[in-house]
């Protein structure tokens, strides 16, 4: 994280995606994520569920949409768990013990 931190001063110079929603601070380019000002740590893919999910605001997803952006791979029987445990484990590491709850985390899924 110290790495991470004092290699912030080229933000004034590049331009970065940067996403803030709430407690949620989000930047694509140094693939970091934190909460109310702790880093998350996300694993690749929990990391561009979550990219897709914030870049893409009011966007609906399909199962099949994820498994094709993500993993580039077709739909199967295996595919809705895998997203599902994905999302949750996202959804966990969002909602840290002590942190506000958000109602805008945008991992927010409809059961069909």
């Amino acid at each position: 994280m110290g790495e991470y931190r004092a290699n912030r001063n080229w933000i004034k110079h590049e331009p970065l995606t940067i996403v803030d929603i709430g407690i949620l601070h989000f930047c694509l380019e140094y693939r970091s994520v934190e909460v109310q000002g702790k880093e998350i740590n996300l694993t690749a893919k929990e990391f561009d569920i979550l990219a897709l999910l914030l870049l893409n605001p009011r966007r609906v997803f399909t199962y099949e949409m994820i498994m094709d952006f993500i993993w580039n791979e077709p739909y199967n029987a295996y595919s809705r768990k895998t997203i599902i445990n994905h999302i949750s484990n996202i959804t966990m590491k969002h909602n840290l013990p002590g942190s506000q709850k958000s109602a805008d985390c945008p991992c927010q899924t409809q059961k069909s």
